[in-house]
């Protein structure tokens, strides 16, 4: 709309077959002249283009009905932001404490050496990669906090099936494959690559659902890769300290299941609201 408020406008098209149109708003209406012709061979004839108040109104309410469709924090209160950054620091925890317990369901078979723990950490870090490439593509469809619980809610239920299948399939793996450095290998990625790329999209899809200006976009992300990350210390601690002396790894691995759809839940309440 600021653009006819000039008093003279020129605008230049050239083509490749040379035709060339220009404009001058004319002075106190409420129209432009336009003037086209081909290089010089031949007169230019002169067309008007209308611009009333009322085009540019529909204009600036079509811009308003586009920018409306994205779902932004500010349109959920101001408590999404630390209800997404429990969220995240939750997925964080629940990463961490997962892997940690990898080592312990391989050792039976597979032993406790470096080449296991290499196996569950080349695992989970490439499971994670594929998770946050994943995350930041689901995140520019209509994110929302539904789609977001959902990944947690998808995480638990390809966390449980760990306590029913993982003996069977070690004990299958175990059997094919004597060198245990791939038998690890192998068992890791059978186990423990599809729960931990869907928990990989937490991360990006939080950053998202919080980002409202682009100049802040790198304030949002780096406070939420910390709680994230602080989740995951947090979790490694509470894991190796006490979980595995007080529980049993299913029990952990169920525990860690209920916290998912916790919070699954939370979200899908909050974003009733």
């Amino acid at each position: 709309a600021g653009q006819f408020a000039i008093h003279s406008i020129w605008v230049l098209h050239r083509r490749p077959d040379q035709l060339q149109c220009w404009g001058r708003r004319r002075p106190g209406g409420s129209s432009m002249m336009r003037m086209c012709g081909t290089g010089g061979a031949g007169p230019p004839r002169r067309t008007s283009i209308r611009v009333t108040p009322a085009r540019i109104s529909n204009q600036s309410k079509f811009v308003a009905a586009s920018a409306s469709k994205l779902r932004t924090p500010t349109q959920f209160g101001k408590h999404m932001v630390p209800l997404i950054h429990i969220l995240a620091f939750c997925g964080g925890f629940v990463i961490m404490s997962m892997e940690l317990l990898g080592g312990r369901i391989l050792a039976p078979y597979f032993g406790s050496g470096v080449y296991v723990w290499g196996s569950i950490i080349t695992v989970f870090m490439l499971s994670l990669s594929l998770g946050y490439l994943l995350g930041g593509r689901l995140s520019v469809h209509n994110p929302s906090l539904n789609r977001f619980a959902g990944i947690f809610a998808l995480g638990a239920i390809l966390l449980y099936p760990l306590i029913l299948f993982a003996e069977p399939v070690m004990e299958f793996i175990f059997l094919r494959i004597e060198d245990p450095r791939y038998g690890s290998l192998v068992a890791s990625a059978f186990l423990f690559i599809l729960p931990t790329v869907i928990l990989g999209m937490i991360s990006p899809y939080s950053v998202r659902l919080l980002v409202t200006k682009v100049e802040e976009s790198g304030k949002v992300a780096g406070t939420l890769y910390f709680v994230s990350t602080l989740g995951s210390a947090i979790g490694t601690l509470m894991t190796s300290f006490y979980f595995i002396l007080w529980f049993e790894v299913n029990t952990v691995l169920t525990l860690l299941t209920v916290v998912l759809l916790v919070v699954a839940g939370v979200a899908v309440l909050a974003a009733r609201k």
